[in-house]
């Protein structure tokens, strides 16, 4: 057990490192999950970056697994960097920030797709295929969490509604 613990820890820190600065850096971008692993050069598994991009998220205020209030946010950045020798890399950046004023959007996809899958990948045929990859990119828990309410999850949940 000890052992695929720290194999597991070890797999984790070798993706990150490889390229969780990248993948992050791109969903700062916009792009989703699937647009995140074309354009990357090395192999990192639509699952991997998925994970990266939710603990980021999760890190930043972007989603929030519990419903917001007034705190406020530590929002991790990461700014890319070249050094002497012309080596990327990138540096994370902590600032502290107010909760967004445009406010949270509560987000039910996780219950939603365990509860019923066929209900929930028709549902999400609604969307346009970028908003569709964003959603169905994500790993959401089976339970609620709420979503900074930015323009591409408004324009979601107005064509989920609509």
């Amino acid at each position: 057990m000890g052992n695929e613990h720290f194999n597991n820890a070890l797999s984790g820190f070798i993706q990150d490192f490889a390229g969780g600065g990248a993948v992050r850096h791109m969903a700062d971008m916009g792009l989703t999950v699937r647009e995140i692993h074309d354009r990357l050069d090395y192999p990192l598994s639509e699952s991997a970056i998925a994970d990266i991009v939710w603990k980021h998220f999760t890190g930043n205020g972007v989603i929030r697994l519990t419903e917001p209030d007034s705190s406020p946010i530590e929002k991790k950045s990461y700014i890319k960097e070249t050094d002497a020798y012309g080596r990327m890399s990138f540096r994370m950046v902590t600032e502290k920030t107010e909760a967004p004023d445009s406010g949270y959007i509560e987000c039910s996809f996780g219950i939603s797709k365990a509860k019923d899958g066929r209900a929930y990948e028709e549902t999400l045929n609604r969307l346009e295929e970028r908003d569709r990859d964003y959603i169905s990119g994500l790993p959401w828990p089976r339970r609620k969490v709420w979503h900074m309410a930015d323009e591409r999850m408004i324009r979601i949940m107005k064509a989920l509604q609509g």
